[in-house]
């Protein structure tokens, strides 16, 4: 999915995770961004993800600062790691990153 995200934001993001269409029931996992730029380049601190609703796979970014999303940087790309009470890890979107 591609989000327009323009230079300087730094207010919440909201994303619903979905697998084949259907929301992730997030409950009991710990969900974090993994985000780089358009040379591959990580973004070390993007920001804090809360999970909002578990149950319908709702999260929530709060951008670090305004310098998160610069233009000459993007296109972003992103993937969500989730990892469960067990230590098993797994990834959203598990192909390419969107």
């Amino acid at each position: 999915m591609i989000y327009d995200i323009v230079e300087g934001m730094s207010g919440n993001l909201q994303f619903q995770l979905l697998e084949v269409g259907v929301a992730i029931d997030l409950s009991g996992l710990t969900v974090t961004l993994l985000l780089v730029d358009r040379t591959g380049t990580t973004v070390a601190s993007p920001g804090t993800v809360t999970v909002e609703t578990a149950a319908t796979g709702l999260v929530q970014l709060a951008p670090t600062s305004t310098s998160v999303f610069v233009a000459t940087s993007g296109p972003y790309y992103a993937r969500w790691k989730l990892v469960n009470g067990l230590g098993a890890v797994s990834y959203v979107p598990s192909s390419n990153r969107d």
